[in-house]
């Protein structure tokens, strides 16, 4: 590990009072994996590295609901509004869908103001370097004054997105995918944005009425043109787009071409002592889904749990590991197979290469399968309870693989065991003793029922009958899923 130095050449000095976590990335991931551990009790350090360099994304509505559950007002308020997605997908056109287009700036500023209310401590921080600790990890880098500045930490949480380093070379990598972007300039002003399929890839075009940009992605698997020649490689992309070259109409694509991986990946390296990866340093989503703001705070709601766990319930390790990297894998896979599935709706270029290798990666498995009581097992599994990892018998089913641990409140497997002494009694003179023995309502109850009933767990009518697992007690170990290499 090589010391960031300081421009006096001085020796690294704390910036501030010891913290338990510093996390690196003050990103959507970062920011909440912040706020959860500081509203956990802990002593948090948010280094962020500045500015970036301007880009408009497409936010789905869950990004917005998850933010304002999670008390990130200040990032909710900076999403952008609602706007049409037309899509031109297999030569069938269409309006699919609402994005909130929003400008990443003020949207990543309104984290960090999130952060900072919140009572996590921001810094500045450029040649960062990690190391191990006596404690954990050792953080040198260089504050904003140019300072040397040392923090020793429990636990470094890695939220720096793609650009995080290391680890590369232990990733199950998807087909490579580079996007290549440019900005449009003199085009009509209309906000709203267009997804458009094309021979050799596909592309996305975002107007927000100030400005817009058009990422055209292209497999990278065997390399892309010098700098100089790409952005006539761009142009040649952007003719072949009729959809979105009438969006753009009399706009033309200007200024430098910037290039940005965007291979899906898993890494493997997501815990080590002293270290944990979250959001897209952890894993990263084909942005076809365009769902990788959601699949980061997701990352970073189980990522705090881990945390917690890691530092305050040292013994519950090896269970953290387990729910933290099968959460990982299970979520990449579904995540992989539904863009499989997108792309394998275009049938125009089968033999294309960009087409023959993302239709078929990562296997053949559903990506969503169906829910019925086939396969249906109660068993023990890592969960989140109060913040902390905890094991608790879970429903698996083939369309839950990890497990359903509670359906509003009220958890399965105990909810099984009522109903199974109970059976062939009428559900509505035992419903508000069932709540009551489970400290939910009713209503909640109801929900949980409904559940059941639509995997074929229990059967419609007056009467409590239960079938499949949850008529015997029986359990046993449901198979853990693995994921393919690219052929």
């Amino acid at each position: 590990m090589r010391t960031p130095q300081s421009r006096s050449g001085g020796p690294a000095r704390r910036a501030g009072p010891p913290s338990e976590v510093v996390v690196a990335g003050a990103g959507p991931a970062g920011v909440l994996t912040a706020v959860l551990l500081v509203r956990l009790g802990l002593e948090v350090l948010l280094l962020t590295g500045g500015r970036q360099r301007p880009r408009i994304e497409g936010l789905s509505q869950r990004v917005v609901e998850t933010l304002k559950a999670q008390g990130l007002d200040r990032a909710a308020a900076a999403v952008g509004p609602p706007l049409p997605r037309e899509v031109l997908w297999n030569g069938e056109a269409g309006a699919r869908n609402l994005e909130h287009v929003t400008a990443r700036a003020p949207f990543d500023a309104a984290l960090l103001r999130d952060a900072e209310a919140s009572g996590v401590r921001v810094r500045e921080a450029r040649q960062l370097a990690v190391g191990p600790g006596p404690e954990g990890a050792v953080v040198d880098y260089l504050c904003a004054e140019g300072r040397a500045v040392r923090e020793e930490a429990r636990l470094f949480v890695e939220a720096r997105g793609r650009a995080a380093p290391g680890a590369k070379a232990r990733q199950t990598r998807g087909p490579e995918t580079t996007a290549i972007t440019r900005r449009i300039v003199g085009a009509e002003r209309r906000a709203g944005t267009a997804l458009e399929s094309f021979r050799d890839g596909w592309a996305w075009y975002v107007a927000d009425g100030e400005a817009a940009f058009l990422q055209i992605f292209v497999d990278s698997g065997e390399g892309l043109p010098k700098r100089a020649a790409l952005p006539a490689f761009f142009d040649r992309a952007a003719a072949r787009l009729p959809l979105i070259g009438g969006a753009i109409g009399a706009g033309r694509a200007q200024g430098a071409v910037t290039t940005r991986n965007a291979t899906p990946y898993l890494t493997r390296d997501l815990m080590a002592p002293g270290r944990l990866r979250v959001g897209d340093a952890a894993l990263a989503i084909d942005p076809l889904s365009g769902h990788g703001v959601f699949q980061a705070l997701g990352s970073a709601l189980a990522a705090a749990a881990v945390a917690n766990t890691l530092l305050r319930r040292p013994e519950r390790g090896a269970l953290a590991r387990r729910f933290y990297l099968e959460r990982a894998e299970t979520g990449f896979l579904r995540a992989c197979r539904t863009g499989r599935d997108f792309y394998a709706l275009e049938t125009r270029w089968p033999e294309r290469p960009f087409w023959r290798a993302r239709a078929a990666w990562p296997d053949r498995t559903p990506a969503h399968p169906p829910a019925t009581a086939e396969g249906v097992a109660v068993v023990p599994r890592p969960v989140v309870e109060a913040g902390l990892i905890a094991e608790r018998r879970v429903v698996v089913t083939p369309d839950q693989p990890r497990g359903i641990w509670r359906v509003d409140e009220a958890p399965l497997a105990e909810l099984i065991d009522l109903l199974r002494d109970r059976e062939g009694r009428p559900l509505a003179d035992c419903a508000a003793e069932i709540a009551g023995r489970l400290a939910v309502t009713e209503g909640q109850l109801a929900t949980a029922l409904d559940w059941l009933r639509a995997r074929g767990l229990l059967v419609p009518g007056a009467r409590v009958r239960l079938q499949g697992a949850a008529k015997s007690p029986g359990e046993g170990a449901a198979p853990r899923p693995e994921v393919a290499s690219p052929g």
